[in-house]
């Protein structure tokens, strides 16, 4: 019989495909199967200088030996470099081709991928791949195409695989470095589970186990004589040893003393894990799969060197391990006769009770226990649960604590244990609790190792055993440690109820002030809004009629309203003070010019009050203010101007007012205010409002800068206290100087030039012997701290020229030709009086009382300034603002509102219409105002946009 070629059939096919392919060979789109290595070669070439963009590499771990190894293909990849083609290059990086791959990064860039099979290339136009290759042997046979859809499909299968694929450099480090990849894997061979486990853990610097109490057998039937040889490196200082956490039962406890015996450390935790691990410092193993008695290896485990999981469950095992108890103690009290922490649920209420009376017994240093209620408390009397207590009392020593409510019975309870206990009555501590209505149980703790829990079946029952029902008792750390959480929680509560008792009764004597402050306040704001309403009707009736009467009633509306205003302020004021929500506005100014133009201000309005209430200035009363001495120099401070403006008039205010009253009292004596201004130390300003007025009430200075603090018949006793916490925002001091005190009381307390002296002055609340002489007047003093630790001298006059320019008398600034104002406000009155105050001071003003219509009306660079209220009906002002920004994105708004705005309610705007630094720089009109000054900051506003 003739031999038959088993391959003959097979080389047939090929030459058939060959054949076909062959007769397509003038076709513009061909797939083709080249055999031989010259013609594999010459074709590999061909497809090299048909390359112009890139050229993608696919190959198993043979393909660098081929294509650096190979001498024809070598030049073809250097050629494809120097013609800047872009080479990718995915094989398998191993020792084996490792310096062919070294070779291959010099001109490609490399990746690598495990278990690579076969290889293939494509360019942007042409496909070549082959099933065998070679160690640096040209390949055999060669499929070549060049349809697009396959270079296309094969490029996507290329691009996807160098995704996935490892840069070479990393795998070369690991290759030279012997550094393992970095893996997560399924084992699923129980020999190879055991080799790796026992492996690894000869290589380990620390073992880690936990799991099901089955572990044991399974490590003493397979990796005994592998852990024997460990702890003896362990022994010697070589090893970290091996630890284990497992759940401690009796059938185990034989086991678990050959390990200690061993070395292993052990400890107990009341729940079986529903894993098993192995962590050793460079591996991590678990399974799910339960351990039988015989210990036989797992079948299917996760294997994986990854850091993040070592990490993970050596913080779980540290975590396990902190709150496990140690195993020799669980074996003691199972040597005992005693289970390992237990958790007992008791039915049977009356085995409760000789178990309640048992663990009470036991006791040697604690007792702990919660009464849910009164019934509670008398069901314990008549199971003698007080007596036993009393007993560890006085016969051990035990230290009590008892939570439970409080009647006249239980106090009397109390107070017989007490009194039995009178020798040791330090050890008992009683809290009272209200009665509990829902959670009727009473907890016991002992010793803090043992709690008994027993539920309040029926709480109207007077027997203990009727009453009762589910107990339960544990001896587990966690479950005891939690009732002990509860139990110190209540107890904590009850201290905070006592501490909330006695604020309590603080708070009331607060709410009396507060009470007396709502009348005085109530008074102070229906004395001017009285007049004003019933005058204003009055002066209706008498239009036309009787010019002067109408003058006089006119005379009674305004002084009213500028106390209503006052009262207003003082009120915001302090309600910002108290809520810390005060607004301050830094800028550095020249204090002493400053000043200056503030006591000439408060003159002009001394007069123009005078002038309006058809009154006569009071010529007895002289106001002056006494330049800083050294008139060569500046001083420069950083203050809020309008805060520090509001501060010196209300100090004048009150100089003017004691003042005015002592020169009614003596028709003869010459009435004084002087306003001073020194420098301490280089360091602050001194700052005296000084009179010779009646002085200060004895009996208010201890007070003075409180809230509340007044005698007089006017005012609610604010000011001052605004005025202190406005000062020490600034870092500042306020004090007082009645004159007449005596060396070091009046103007001795500032010659030495100390800071710390006058700081001294300012508590005034420790001089309680301070006494007033009548009609010697007071100096209250304030210091400002300087902004630089040198005075600036006059050599920068440019600079003083620039500081003081802005100082100006708000009233002597009155530049009004003709500029044209808009005011939208949903009040009409407000709307007109504005308009007749600003017209009959040289504007045009325009008003319109709906929003809505203002903005269809509005004309686009007319108007100097738009004024819009805050709050109107279906649309506000925010809103308006931002629709009148995009009609004319240069319109010149200020908002004027009476509710207490700043620019957290400006945020509110749309930035995409004002930017941050516009809204920064918003203007706020507040009411109520005076039109004087309503002219003035519109002035003011206008000037500034021009420039």
């Amino acid at each position: 019989m003739s031999s038959i070629d088993p391959f003959a059939k097979k080389k047939s096919f090929d030459n058939d495909i060959a054949f076909q392919l062959d007769d397509k060979e003038n076709d513009k789109e061909k797939t083709k199967v080249y055999y031989g290595e010259g013609k594999t070669t010459e074709i590999l070439l061909k497809t090299f200088s048909n390359a112009k963009e890139k050229w993608s590499v696919y190959a198993n771990s043979k393909g660098p030996t081929i294509s650096m190894g190979v001498n024809a293909i070598r030049k073809g990849y250097i050629s494809l470099s120097k013609r800047g083609v872009k080479i990718q290059y995915i094989t398998e990086i191993n020792k084996n081709n490792l310096n062919y791959c070294k070779e291959l990064q010099k001109i490609s860039s490399l990746r690598h991928i495990d278990s690579a099979k076969g290889g293939m290339a494509v360019s942007e136009s042409e496909y070549v791949a082959t099933a065998v290759l070679k160690e640096s042997k040209p390949n055999s046979h060669l499929i070549y195409s060049n349809v697009k859809e396959i270079v296309e499909q094969e490029q996507s299968i290329f691009d996807s695989l160098w995704k996935i694929a490892t840069p070479a450099e990393i795998k070369i480090k690991e290759i030279e470095e012997g550094i393992e990849p970095i893996e997560t894997k399924v084992l699923d061979n129980k020999e190879d589970i055991f080799q790796k486990i026992e492996l690894l853990s000869h290589n380990s610097e620390e073992i880690l186990v936990a799991g099901e109490a089955g572990i044991l057998q399974l490590i003493h039937v397979n990796l005994f004589e592998c852990y024997q040889k460990i702890l003896q490196k362990y022994e010697k200082g070589y090893h970290r040893g091996i630890r284990m956490i497992i759940t401690i039962s009796k059938d185990h406890s034989e086991l678990i003393k050959l390990f200690m015996n061993l070395g292993i450390r052990i400890r107990h935790i009341q729940n079986p894990l529903p894993l098993n691990f192995f962590v050793t410092n460079r591996s991590f193993y678990t399974s799910v799969e339960r351990i039988g008695k015989e210990g036989k290896m797992m079948e299917n485990m996760i294997a994986s060197n990854d850091p993040i999981y070592i990490h993970h469950f050596k913080t779980l095992f540290e975590d396990l391990w902190e709150n496990g108890t140690d195993a020799i103690d669980i074996i003691k009290d199972i040597d005992r006769g005693l289970d390992p922490e237990t958790i007992q649920v008791i039915s049977r209420s009356s085995n409760t009770k000789d178990l309640y009376i048992k663990v009470i017994e036991s006791a040697e240093n604690e007792i702990i226990i919660l009464f849910p209620t009164l019934a509670a408390v008398k069901r314990q009397e008549k199971i003698r649960i007080i007596q036993k207590i009393e007993e560890s009392i006085t016969q051990k020593n035990v230290q009590v604590k008892i939570l439970l409510p409080k009647d006249k019975h239980t106090e009397e309870t109390i107070d017989t244990l007490k009194k039995n206990c009178k020798e040791h009555v330090d050890l008992i501590h009683i809290r009272y609790i209200e009665q509990m209505q829902k959670a009727k149980s009473t907890i016991l703790i002992v010793d803090r190792n043992v709690s008994l829990l027993m539920e309040v079946k029926d709480d109207l029952k007077q027997n203990f055993i009727e009453a009762i029902g589910l107990s339960t008792f544990s001896n587990s750390k966690a479950g005891v440690l939690s009732y002990i959480s509860i139990f110190e929680n209540l107890w904590r509560i009850t201290e905070l109820l006592e501490e909330l008792s006695s604020a309590n009764q603080k708070l009331q004597k607060q709410d009396i002030l507060q009470k007396e402050f709502v009348h005085i306040a109530a008074h102070e704001l229906r004395n001017p809004i009285q007049p004003i309403l019933a005058l204003s009707q009055i002066l209706k009736d008498y239009t036309n009629k009787y010019y002067k009467e109408q003058n006089n009633l006119l005379d009674v509306i305004y002084r009213n309203s500028k106390r209503l205003e006052r009262l207003s302020v003082d009120i915001l004021d302090m309600t910002r003070i108290e809520s810390n929500i005060l607004q301050l506005k830094k800028e550095k100014f020249e204090l002493d010019e400053f000043l200056n133009h503030v006591v000439t201000d408060y003159r002009y309005s001394l007069e123009k009050y005078h002038h309006h209430t058809n009154g006569e200035m009071e010529n007895s009363i002289d106001l002056k203010y006494s330049h800083f001495s050294n008139e060569g120099a500046f001083l420069i401070v950083e203050w809020d101007k309008e805060r520090l403006n509001q501060v010196i008039f209300n100090l004048l205010d009150n100089a003017f007012r004691f003042t005015k009253e002592a020169t009614a009292v003596d028709k003869q004596k010459k009435g004084e205010i002087i306003v001073s201004c020194n420098v301490v130390n280089n360091d602050y300003a001194v700052v005296k409002v000084n009179d010779n007025g009646l002085g200060i009430d004895s009996e208010i200075l201890p007070k003075l800068f409180t809230k509340f603090a007044s005698k007089s018949k006017n005012g609610t006793g604010l000011g001052l206290y605004i005025c202190k916490k406005i000062i020490e925002s600034f870092g500042g001091r306020i004090w007082v100087e009645n004159e007449g005190e005596g060396e070091g009381e009046g103007e001795d307390s500032n010659k030495n030039n100390n800071h710390q002296h006058q700081q001294q002055q300012y508590d005034i609340s420790k001089r309680d012997h301070i006494t007033t002489n009548k009609n010697k007047g007071t100096t209250i003093a304030f210091s400002i701290p300087l902004v630089d630790s040198n005075l600036i001298t006059s050599k920068n006059n440019k600079l003083k020229e620039t500081e003081t320019s802005n100082l100006k008398s708000a009233y002597e600034q009155n530049n009004n030709t003709k500029k044209k104002i808009l005011i939208i406000d949903d009040e009409y009155d407000l709307t007109m009086t504005y308009k007749i105050g600003l017209e009959s001071n040289g504007f045009i003003a325009d008003t319109n009382n709906d929003p809505i219509d203002a903005l269809s009306e509005f004309k686009p660079d007319y108007y100097d300034l738009v004024l819009i209220d805050i709050r109107m009906p279906e649309m506000n002002g925010l809103e308006l603002y931002n629709e009148i920004k995009k009609i004319d994105k240069n319109a010149n708004i200020c908002f004027i509102t009476a509710y207490d705005t700043d620019n957290n309610t400006l945020s509110q705007i749309d930035m995409s219409a004002s930017s941050s630094k516009e809204i920064e720089n918003m203007c706020i009109i507040k009411k109520p105002i005076e039109i004087e000054k309503l002219i003035d900051l519109i002035n003011k506003k206008i000037d500034k946009e021009k420039k």
